[in-house]
């Protein structure tokens, strides 16, 4: 019996062992990789025989790695089973970013909306960011930096945004008086506005491929304002190569 996991794995518990006598058959190989390669969190790239450099997407399985050697002519077999693994191709996604320098581009977006309450559609502008920064694969961070504003991603129709209004007016109706709300006893007259953007929630994040936004079917971004006349600010940062 040989353990085929690297020493010091940080899955101690996973570790499985293959029988080496003349018996081992197909089926104990396949058993074998179904537990080592039961989800992508276990990916072909963790070493698996003792001394052997990682798997990499390509390489031919040799008798240094993926085999089993004593196994008289069982070798080739258990070969079989990790290029089968190795060709589903699944957890070795190659990106564009490989081998580029990774970069950043940040941005501070200010609003000011004349209304207690308002939505602002803010697309054009932040595409005009990802442009900017030159960044063609990553992702897109937007969020607002104040408690009483969000950034949040949905349709551009005038009467879905009425409806938000009438909702959201529902749950945490404008109340001014510290009677309905604790928060209010400080002085403050925005405790509704604090609960809205907590539903309508604080920032997005999209993926950039190739440069663009990579939106769903009219999906589009959006600054909500909760208890606006006044300059509130909105960080943009893109990531990527």
């Amino acid at each position: 019996m040989k353990n085929y996991f690297r020493e010091g794995s940080r899955e101690p518990d996973n570790r499985r062992k293959i029988s080496t006598d003349a018996n081992c058959s197909c089926l104990e190989l396949s058993k074998f990789t179904s537990i080592f390669y039961q989800t992508e969190s276990h990916p072909a790239t963790r070493t698996i025989v003792d001394g052997a450099t990682a798997f990499s997407e390509g390489e031919p399985v040799s008798h240094e790695k993926g085999r089993c050697p004593e196994t008289s002519g069982k070798g080739k077999v258990f070969d079989r089973w990790i290029q089968r693994y190795l060709d589903m191709k699944t957890p070795f996604v190659k990106t564009p970013l490989i081998g580029k320098e990774m970069k950043s581009h940040t941005e501070y977006l200010t609003f000011n909306l004349p209304t207690r309450m308002g939505f602002l559609n803010i697309t054009p502008t932040i595409e005009e960011i990802v442009r900017k920064s030159g960044i063609s694969e990553g992702l897109l961070l937007c969020n607002a930096m104040h408690i009483t504003a969000s950034i949040f991603i949905n349709d551009d129709e005038s009467g879905l945004h009425e409806d938000y209004k009438k909702w959201l007016e529902g749950l945490a109706p404008f109340d001014a008086s510290p009677q309905r709300y604790s928060h209010n006893r400080t002085g403050e007259d925005n405790a509704d506005a604090h609960m809205k953007r907590q539903i309508m929630g604080r920032e997005v994040v999209v993926a950039v491929t190739k440069g663009k936004l990579d939106f769903g079917p009219w999906e589009q971004i959006f600054y909500g304002e909760f208890d606006g006349r006044r300059p509130k600010r909105v960080l943009v940062k893109v990531i990527g190569g």
